[in-house]
């Protein structure tokens, strides 16, 4: 072999290796790389979709009219849901159908509850421990959407996203 091909072969050798090197380097210190864990200032959520059988809800009635908790308790029953409470809860400025609240364990329960309601809000409340859903009636309220009607609703809100100031822990 010649001495200028083996100089040519040292050349690219050595040229391939740095390339690996600060490649790697890069990707490992790449501050947008999401290694599985949450930053210190954040709060991990959780963003999976539960079963129905596993989420656990709370129905309260935010309006003057008698009997909606429990008719919003049947509904969700017969979608699979736990209803653990029915109660009363006066919202006058709840104008919507239901306000759906959550804490960082229920983000994606959350999510997928408020499709069962036309014109829902959803609050995520960050100090809350548990992983119970609250569902608040509202005057706006007509009926639970359908499981169609709730898949399609998900069609269009999409999947659920890490509130401001949290970071996912599983999706």
């Amino acid at each position: 072999m010649r001495l200028a091909r083996v100089r040519a072969l040292i050349i690219i050798g050595t040229l391939a290796l740095v390339a690996t090197a600060t490649a790697g380097w890069a990707i490992l210190n790449d501050s947008q790389a999401d290694l599985g864990g949450c930053a210190a200032d954040k709060i991990p959520v959780d963003l999976e979709m539960p079963d129905p059988k596993l989420v656990e809800v709370r129905v309260y009635n935010g309006t003057n009219e008698p009997g909606l908790g429990e008719q919003v308790k049947g509904d969700l029953e017969e979608y699979g849901y736990k209803v653990v409470k029915v109660g009363n809860k006066k919202r006058e400025d709840l104008k919507g159908s239901a306000e759906v609240r959550y804490g960082p364990k229920a983000v994606g329960a959350g999510h997928v509850l408020s499709a069962y309601f036309l014109d829902s809000s959803r609050a995520f409340d960050p100090e809350r421990n548990d992983a119970i859903v609250d569902v608040i009636i509202g005057s706006g309220f007509r009926q639970v959407n359908t499981e169609s009607e709730k898949v399609q609703s998900l069609g269009e809100i999409g999947r659920p996203t890490a509130p401001m100031g949290t970071c996912a822990v599983n999706a």
